[in-house]
């Protein structure tokens, strides 16, 4: 059964709860965990998950700016972090995917 982004951080959050520790920043982290659920030898669906990513970076990116302004140093690069939840050896199929809808949507015909 697909899993929504909420169930997915409340899944999250049973695996890294620890009643000793303050949650707050767990809490934060969970903001930044999001559930993404396809077959991803689809371009249709990875060009989907691109789009979806970007849109997530997008409001990382201006929240660390927002932040960064106000402590005097503004931020020049993006900071990413993925996790997949699939076998391994569907990683490089999966990231040649991504990439190639990238490029897609960048407008790009170099994959």
């Amino acid at each position: 059964a697909e899993m929504t982004t909420e169930q997915f951080r409340k899944h999250v959050f049973r695996c890294i709860y620890n009643p000793t520790q303050p949650q707050t920043e767990r809490k934060e982290f969970l903001q930044c965990c999001h559930y993404a659920c396809g077959q991803f030898n689809d371009h249709a669906q990875l060009a989907n998950l691109v789009d979806v990513m970007h849109a997530q970076e997008v409001l990382r990116f201006n929240a660390r700016m927002v932040t960064s302004s106000l402590a005097g140093s503004i931020p020049s690069e993006q900071v990413r972090m993925y996790y997949m939840a699939v076998p391994p050896f569907l990683y490089a199929d999966i990231c040649g995917g991504l990439r190639a809808a990238t490029a897609t949507a960048a407008g790009s015909t170099a994959a």
